[in-house]
């Protein structure tokens, strides 16, 4: 679309990686939602830069998934970094409620 901002992310993180917290500021925004892969790598890192940078952050658990890592599948690492989100972070939420809700 034309109004959509593209960011260009070159590590794990948006926000390390790329200049999201230049391009929300720009919006006069206060919460990001997020979505992406995967989830305990560039979400989680994205979540923990937004979350210290001051923003409120929601991680769409239906837009979102992970690999295996190691011995855990990959519904357990998903699931885990979403609680971890949850507890240090911020809402996890799935798509429907946020939809819902605009």
């Amino acid at each position: 679309e034309p109004n959509d901002i593209m960011i260009r992310k070159l590590g794990f993180s948006a926000v390390t990686g790329g200049n999201l917290v230049e391009a929300i500021t720009r919006t006069c925004r206060s919460t990001v939602i997020l979505g992406g892969l995967t989830t305990p790598y560039c979400v989680q890192a994205t979540a923990d830069d937004l979350n210290s940078a001051g923003f409120r952050v929601a991680v769409l658990s239906d837009a979102c998934a992970s690999q295996s890592i190691g011995r855990y599948s990959a519904d357990v690492a998903h699931d885990f970094t979403l609680q971890r989100i949850s507890y240090l972070i911020g809402q996890v939420v799935g798509s429907e409620e946020i939809i819902s809700n605009l």
